[in-house]
């Protein structure tokens, strides 16, 4: 697969390669795959690629989706949104948006790799009433990364922590977040490979 996700972490567009000396063409695919698959997955659509693609390492860019419920809590669709409480989203995009950039992301993760530098390529919002949906595009991240992501703007925004992310950022220690974002909230959204 392009990616491994979190428990309870959901994906509208995970791309996914395999091997096979089926005689089914590369468009069939998608309907044999889907009448063997439980129905929490669906195949949206299937091709034939050269040989040497692989869907983890040929990617460009990945963008994920966080999904915050600005009015009141919804049991129903509690597994697929985050209630955070009162908060002010002019100030929580903000911090979002400093993250735009390549950083060392050793603050916003659980994982010991060697390599925790990452470029953030953009991140954008699309806010209603009820909603604001965040959305982070960048060359690749870490393990819990973007939950700790919106967790720590979340909880500096809130007061509950005293430094924003940037300052994080600079820390490069992954002790001083307590918090991490529902996985529920969290979707990988688009998946973009090299020409």
């Amino acid at each position: 697969s392009s990616g491994r996700t979190d428990k309870g972490v959901h994906a509208y567009n995970q791309v996914f390669h395999f091997d096979t000396e089926s005689k089914i063409s590369g468009n069939s695919m998608k309907q044999v795959l889907n009448s063997y698959l439980p129905e929490g997955i669906y195949i949206k659509s299937s091709e034939e690629v050269h040989e040497t693609f692989h869907s983890r390492y040929d990617i460009f860019s990945k963008e994920y989706m966080y999904v915050i419920n600005k009015k009141e809590f919804d049991v129903i669709k509690r597994n697929y949104e985050w209630y955070p409480g009162d908060f002010d989203p002019n100030i929580f995009k903000k911090e979002l948006k400093a993250l735009i950039g390549t950083y060392d992301f050793t603050s916003f993760t659980k994982t010991n790799d060697l390599n925790c530098i990452r470029t953030i390529y953009d991140v954008k919002f699309i806010e209603n009433e009820k909603y604001l949906v965040v959305y982070i595009k960048g060359n690749g991240f870490l393990r819990y990364m973007v939950r700790n992501i919106i967790a720590g703007a979340m909880s500096f925004t809130k007061g509950k922590l005293q430094i924003g992310v940037r300052a994080l950022l600079d820390k490069k220690d992954n002790t001083i977040l307590k918090d991490i974002a529902p996985s529920g909230g969290l979707y990988m959204n688009e998946v973009t490979y090299y020409e």
